[in-house]
């Protein structure tokens, strides 16, 4: 997260080639979504070792960091994006949904955050955004490059209980096994993200014009094509077992 992207930016300055470099929401606080984007949060700051990143930082803090780093080089453009979601090749690639799932189906024993806004976007989503950025800063002469930051995501909130509410409904269990709710007020004690991490699409949908992808909401019918296959098995079996 650190010294790599800075040695892909050096080599983009070598021969004049236009640069993107994925970077994420979590390096400002929750409601400053300004275009600098600090001060980094300090979100994770406990030495969990599930938070920590190639260089032993935490994650906020390596984003911020590698984006001091790149916005010397004129050819860099910055994307900040939120959590992604997308297309499986096995159940456990993604992260959070899929444990989210995964607990559901066996152990049942998580409460499901109601209080942080999250705004899941799809990759194809992001894919879309990356090519069209790279295309218009191909045709554009160097002193007309983009600026230097830009915002883009799902305008959708989804909580963690919003997602376990949109795989009940999609894997129609329901009426067998219900999820637990995190009532733990307005800001759950502990140290967690940010309360709301929305990103604004305003400038880069200015930037992009006619090619702008407006951003797939997470619904029952993408639950239904991404997880669902992947966790038909133990759908099947959580079914049995209440039979």
């Amino acid at each position: 997260n650190t010294d790599l992207p800075k040695q892909f930016a050096e080599c983009s300055g070598k021969t004049s080639t236009p640069m993107i470099q994925l970077s994420s929401e979590y390096v400002w606080g929750g409601a400053d979504n300004t275009e600098e984007g600090y001060p980094a949060v300090p979100v994770w700051d406990t030495g969990e070792q599930r938070f920590m990143g190639e260089s032993g930082a935490p994650y906020a803090k390596q984003k911020r960091s590698m984006e001091e780093q790149l916005q010397h080089f004129e050819r860099v453009t910055i994307l900040r994006v939120p959590a992604l979601y997308g297309p499986l090749l096995q159940k456990m690639e993604d992260g959070t949904c899929a444990q989210l799932i995964n607990n559901y189906l066996t152990k049942n024993d998580w409460k499901h955050d109601i209080w942080q806004r999250r705004y899941p976007t799809d990759a194809r989503d992001v894919a879309a955004i990356i090519v069209a950025l790279m295309q218009k800063a191909a045709t554009l002469p160097e002193h007309m490059q983009p600026k230097r930051v830009y915002h883009y995501g799902s305008q959708n909130c989804v909580t963690k209980h919003d997602f376990m509410a949109l795989f009940l409904e999609a894997s129609g269990l329901g009426d067998v096994r219900q999820v637990t709710r995190d009532n733990a007020g307005e800001r759950p004690p502990g140290s967690r993200p940010p309360y709301d991490v929305k990103l604004s699409n305003e400038d880069i949908q200015k930037y992009l014009g006619n090619e702008f992808v407006k951003p797939r909401v997470l619904s029952k019918k993408i639950i239904e094509e991404i997880w669902l296959p992947h966790f038909q098995v133990d759908i099947q079996a959580v079914r049995a077992t209440a039979a």
